[in-house]
């Protein structure tokens, strides 16, 4: 079977080039992440492309242009909801800067040094690493192999080399604190996440913290693990407890939506109750069942600044530190009587 260049082989970039009407370089930028052309030209060579059949040597091109055009996406335990939707705005980002992601996780059993030797072979261009143990030692084993690195949601609690963009995590358990306490409640619990985990530290430094200046201990604390099921045990302790909580603080919205079906399974109800505050505001957050008042992150905004300055210093080769904290507000539903 012929090519529809008529050779047997196929199509090549000077095919492109000729059924375009433009130069081999000027194809050679059309397949290449942030170089020079322009929009109609782009368009002319990916016309021509697609009707002869033809796709880039992705080989080839990393070779002469020392880029892979791969960013790695390194995340925890993407069974929380909050994850899936963040890896695939991430990648539509990444996408329109003409980059295609490479999709690693780390938990359970799989351990950075499970990982990093694909990612530093794969030889990606950048990485965004979120919600992992051991995030500054895979982030620094990425930057001196030549990689961008950001830090996704999280800080480098070792390194001073890496950038990140997180959310104000701190400000958001203070917020809590103050939401709960203006509301009249005192007997105040907390349900913890991954323990390691940075975000879980910071909310909950910042709801005790801010519950101690204003003359309030914790009342009561347990693990959720950040899990649903983590969550629905946890909640179902302090539901059963002599003496309950009167409100619950919850690491996140997922281990909130099993604190509510475990203070159901209890017998109790929210709020009248127990009353319950997530953090992320995931979209099942907002479903009637759960109406759960949360800590919203601005998922936007973190996204937009975590691609554009990891993007920035792929092509520009500096690796200047940026750090960026992003507001958080309360949501109110119906959780919280």
């Amino acid at each position: 079977m012929e090519d529809s260049n008529g050779s047997g082989r196929g199509p090549t970039v000077q095919d492109v080039a000729a059924r375009a009407g433009v130069s081999i370089s000027a194809v050679s930028r059309a397949f290449t992440p942030g170089a020079s052309i322009s929009k109609k030209t782009k368009e002319r060579v990916f016309d021509a492309a697609n009707a002869l059949g033809y796709t880039p040597n992705l080989v080839a091109r990393s070779l002469a242009t020392h880029r892979s055009g791969i960013v790695g996406l390194v995340m925890g335990d993407i069974r929380n909801p909050y994850y899936p939707e963040v890896v695939d705005a991430l990648s539509r980002r990444l996408a329109t800067h003409g980059f295609r992601t490479m999709l690693t996780t780390v938990w359970g059993d799989i351990t950075v040094d499970d990982v990093a030797p694909s990612l530093v072979q794969s030889r990606v261009d950048g990485a965004i690493i979120a919600s992992i143990a051991d995030a500054d030692r895979l982030g620094e084993l990425l930057y001196k192999n030549g990689a961008a690195v950001m830090l996704f949601n999280r800080s480098a609690a070792t390194s001073d080399k890496l950038s990140s963009v997180r959310c104000e995590n701190v400000e958001g358990g203070r917020s809590v604190a103050n939401y709960l306490l203006d509301k009249g409640f005192s007997r105040l619990a907390y349900i913890a996440g991954v323990e390691h985990i940075y975000t879980t530290q910071e909310r909950e430094a910042g709801f005790v913290g801010r519950l101690m200046e204003r003359g309030v201990q914790l009342f009561a604390r347990e693990h959720g693990d950040y899990t649903y099921k983590g969550g629905f045990d946890a909640a179902l302790r302090l539901a059963t407890a002599d003496t309950r909580p009167e409100a619950i603080f919850c690491a996140n919205d997922i281990t909130a939506i099993g604190a509510i079906d475990g203070v159901r399974a209890a017998g109790l109800r929210v709020p009248e109750d127990i009353s319950i505050v997530g953090f992320d505001d995931i979209e099942l957050a907002s479903w009637p069942p759960y109406g759960l008042t949360t800590v919203r992150q601005d998922k936007a905004a973190l996204i937009e600044s975590c691609v554009d300055v990891l993007v920035e210093q792929i092509r520009s080769g500096q690796r200047t530190r940026h750090i960026q904290l992003v507001p958080v507000s309360i949501v109110e539903r119906t959780s919280v009587r």
